[in-house]
């Protein structure tokens, strides 16, 4: 569990960086994730009440998540345009804005209660993203970006001796999920760290579940790296097994699934606690 932790605290780093440019080919995943016959869910357990600030739980209004409960960065209420991308996200500590050009893409989140933000730029196979905090304006992180407009890199710049590496790069299956993170260009030496993912064949319900949020805040939310949790619908197939090949470790996930192809219950192997899925 230790070597575990880790490697997870790797996904935890902030950088700064900066750039100008106004190429236009890189587009948003809007069309990436189907929604035919989609079971959104509605609320996920754990079996044990002593853990029940686990439990989160969705509201959904015209396949749209307007709200999200749960102990989550997700935690918040919702709101959308006609062209249903999210302008407004509101929970008890913040309240945000989203700006899009005439593309439909992200440009611009602000915090309307400190007035900091983040910017993003598009060039024709990256993304820049900027963040202005109390009047400062420095680059997060270079994002580079495959045809299928997935993160296939993402560099972090003016990196400080607390961040362990300054790349991240990621392999894709055919699916679109992650099979392998490899954490390169190490600040103080050493070698790469590389973590790789197994997958079910049945349907992640926290990618639909977020899929109006998603499609516009996906570089964004990237812009440290892809954080390929199993509650955060990276992948459109559901995490089973994550090997940290670096340090010959791994966590397996098993799954029970209805007749729809979706996770009722899932449970880390050698722990106790169970999820329940309802939809």
């Amino acid at each position: 569990m230790r070597k575990s932790n880790i490697i997870l605290s790797l996904l935890i780093i902030l950088i700064f960086f900066g750039c100008n440019t106004e190429d236009d080919n890189v587009t948003p995943l809007d069309n990436v994730i189907p929604i035919e016959n989609v079971l959104y869910v509605k609320s996920i357990k754990t079996a044990n009440t002593d853990n029940s600030y686990l439990n989160q739980f969705y509201t959904y209004e015209n396949n749209l998540l307007t709200n999200m409960t749960a102990n989550s960065i997700y935690a918040a209420t919702y709101s959308y345009n006609n062209d249903n991308n999210v302008i407004t996200k509101q929970n008890s500590n913040e309240n945000h804005t989203y700006e899009y050009d005439s593309q439909g893409r992200l440009i611009k989140e602000l915090n309307i209660d400190t007035n900091n933000y983040y910017e993003l730029i598009y060039s024709s196979n990256n993304v820049f993203i900027n963040e202005s905090h109390n009047g400062n304006l420095t680059t997060v992180s270079e994002l580079t970006i495959n045809s299928n407009g997935k993160i296939t890199k993402v560099r972090l710049l003016n990196s400080t001796t607390s961040n362990l590496y300054t790349v991240l790069e990621y392999l894709y299956d055919n699916s679109g999920n992650i099979i392998k993170l490899t954490y390169t260009e190490p600040i103080n030496g050493g070698s790469d760290t590389i973590i790789s993912y197994q997958y079910d064949q049945n349907k992640n319900p926290f990618y639909y579940a977020l899929k109006s949020f998603r499609n516009n805040t996906y570089y964004l939310e990237c812009k440290d790296g892809i954080p390929n949790y199993i509650n955060r619908g990276f992948t459109p197939n559901n995490i089973n097994m994550i090997n940290y090949e670096t340090y010959s470790n791994s966590r397996e996930y098993n799954y029970e699934y209805n007749s729809d192809g979706y996770p009722i219950s899932r449970n880390i192997t050698t722990q106790d606690t169970y999820f329940l899925y309802e939809y």
